[in-house]
């Protein structure tokens, strides 16, 4: 019995041994683009929305502020027509909610960088929503159809001492097809 009981605690310490030590918490940022996963038409007219979205709710302590860059995929030419993102002109469903901001830099335009602050420890516990929207239409384009995705760069998310924070990126895939694409669904005929 004592041999079982001694085997039994050695598989325990193995096994945690082997699960190493507890991964560190980390917020979610990411690229949604919210087309009912429906093509992007590349005709220069219809208009699309990025949302640039975070979830800090994984974080066991609050966030005062985050920078970031979109890069636009290579190879397609998008025309940023307006953008949400300051506390004049808040985004939809907006991370910073009621929260009076220290400092905003946001653009209309991809390849810039961004970043929105609020005052020092009044930053979001637990929180998930929108840093950003931009509105944008794609050029038109030769290729019958490309899949692809807005990547985030030089991204840092703050803690309300003004240090990083652990984060991940997610960045989603889209399609886009010219205008005029034979295959396309009725539902997303436009």
């Amino acid at each position: 019995m004592k041999q079982m009981l001694g085997l039994f605690l050695g598989i325990a310490v193995i096994v945690v041994l082997m699960a190493g030590p507890v991964l560190a918490q980390e917020a979610v940022i990411k690229t949604v683009i919210d087309n009912g996963n429906c093509p992007l038409i590349a005709d220069g007219r219809t208009e699309y929305r990025l949302d640039v979205w975070l979830d800090n709710t994984g974080l066991g302590e609050a966030t005062d502020g985050v920078r970031w860059r979109v890069k636009s995929p290579e190879g397609l030419e998008f025309n940023v027509i307006r953008v949400n993102g300051t506390q004049e002109r808040r985004p939809e469903n907006d991370f910073f909610a009621d929260k009076i901001m220290f400092f905003e830099y946001v653009r209309p335009r991809f390849w810039q960088l961004h970043a929105r602050l609020v005052d020092l420890g009044q930053g979001v516990y637990q929180g998930e929503g929108n840093l950003v929207n931009y509105w944008f239409t794609i050029s038109p384009m030769n290729q019958s159809y490309v899949r692809t995705n807005f990547t985030l760069g030089l991204v840092e998310i703050l803690s309300p001492g003004g240090n990083p924070q652990p984060f991940k990126v997610e960045n989603q895939e889209f399609i886009v097809v010219r205008d005029g694409f034979p295959v396309m669904s009725a539902k997303c005929r436009r």
